[in-house]
């Protein structure tokens, strides 16, 4: 493969016994319509997907595989943690499979030496019925706001009413009642859209949350080319002003320390990264992950697949009423067959060594970042070409003293 380092099903076996999340889709369901949701008509609708639930016995099954291989003794002894994590749809439609996993988990985990913890994605409105036993199992929670009322108008329910206000007061109930678990397990994610900004959204968290949000755009895999015209005008196109942004969630920081890190040959994904790399002397030159090296996914029907965020026809695996079907050989298959789709394009590329994009979120194996060059003022693609003026943007960014 020339600079395409191919992995081994040996490989695929070590990210599974070293697993650091597993992600339950626990239902397809949600009571929000948001507008830039990725299964809304802004996006190419994914093939079979509906409203169902995640059984419990996939679930199940899945665990009862996951523990036989960490009790093995080769990796028993090792100071491991693993997330057990919950997603949707909105998580707390199905509330009851939750409480059966964490039931699962800490009935089993005396079979390992590892340490796990928990936490789920919501909208939070749904969060007084629950957050009792959320509390009592200490699980983190990351809740899906888009700043203030206006920010926040794109995320509707069935009826197109909005969902600012419920959860505003939700959240405003667990600051109250339980300071502790607030201050160490909530976080914020915020979408940005056309109705709001990067700096109007930090003040807003630290005003009214006493916290420092994710940022994340709307993505720009699958786009649905009907709604092409809705998705450029939900999306905004604002650029961010890095003087008055807190460092960490300044975009030209951000970009900087990414192109820094790989530029720099000293920075690897995960562990098995370091290791394959220096018995292979070979690179894998674009963003994707290596299979489980970082989480893995079961979704609602019980397809398996590397996260959340890539679509189900890139299944790995999947458990059924038989029980799990994973082989890691076949998986080391599908990778090394994926990655060589990009060997034409990623060899000449400027940005083989320090590319961001995951190869199953793209939508062509052409090379999609070579030819953005500076469209994106310090962007990642630009922190290469200038990286001395992305450097004066960091700097003149607000810092937190």
């Amino acid at each position: 493969m020339d600079e395409f380092g191919e992995i081994t099903g040996a490989l695929v076996d070590y990210n599974i016994r070293f697993l650091r999340q597993v992600v339950f889709e626990v239902t397809e369901g949600c009571n929000l319509r948001c507008a830039y949701c990725g299964f809304s008509d802004l996006y190419t609708p994914q093939e079979g997907r509906s409203s169902r639930n995640l059984p419990y016995s996939f679930a199940e099954s899945l665990l009862s595989y996951l523990f036989s291989m960490w009790e093995d003794d080769r990796v028993r002894e090792l100071p491991i943690s693993t997330a057990i994590s919950f997603y949707g749809g909105e998580p707390l439609l199905n509330f009851p499979l939750i409480k059966s996993i964490i039931a699962f988990v800490e009935r089993e985990k005396k079979r390992t030496n590892r340490a796990f913890t928990y936490s789920l994605t919501t909208n939070a409105t749904l969060l007084p019925d629950y957050i009792d036993f959320l509390v009592e199992h200490r699980v983190r929670i990351l809740v899906s706001l888009d700043g203030d009322a206006y920010g926040d108008s794109y995320r509707v329910d069935a009826k197109g009413k909005p969902s600012y206000y419920r959860v505003y007061e939700n959240i405003k109930r667990v600051m109250e009642l339980f300071p502790d678990y607030y201050a160490d397990c909530v976080s914020f994610n915020a979408v940005l859209t056309d109705r709001n900004r990067y700096e109007d959204i930090v003040s807003y968290f630290e005003r009214e949350f006493g916290k420092t949000p994710q940022i994340s755009p709307l993505s720009t895999s699958g786009i649905n080319p009907a709604a092409k015209e809705k998705f450029e005008k939900i999306k905004n196109k604002a650029q961010p002003d890095n003087r008055i942004l807190p460092l960490e969630v300044a975009p030209s920081f951000k970009a900087f320390m990414k192109s820094f890190e790989l530029r720099s040959g000293n920075y690897y994904y995960d562990f098995s990264e370091l290791l394959f790399n220096r018995l292979k002397k070979k690179k894998i030159v674009t963003g994707t992950c290596y299979p489980f090296s970082r989480k893995m996914f079961l979704a609602a029907d019980g397809k398996i697949l590397q996260c959340e965020k890539i679509d189900h026809t890139h299944s790995l695996g999947c458990v059924s009423e038989s029980g799990v079907q994973l082989d890691v050989d076949e998986v080391a298959s599908l990778h090394n067959a994926a990655i060589k789709k990009y060997s034409t394009s990623c060899p000449e590329c400027p940005f083989k060594h320090e590319c961001p994009q995951c190869i199953r979120l793209a939508d062509t194996p052409e090379c999609i970042y070579r030819s953005r060059g500076q469209k994106k003022p310090f962007g990642f693609e630009s922190v290469s070409y200038n990286p001395s003026g992305a450097l004066e943007a960091v700097y003149n960014s607000k810092t937190k003293r």
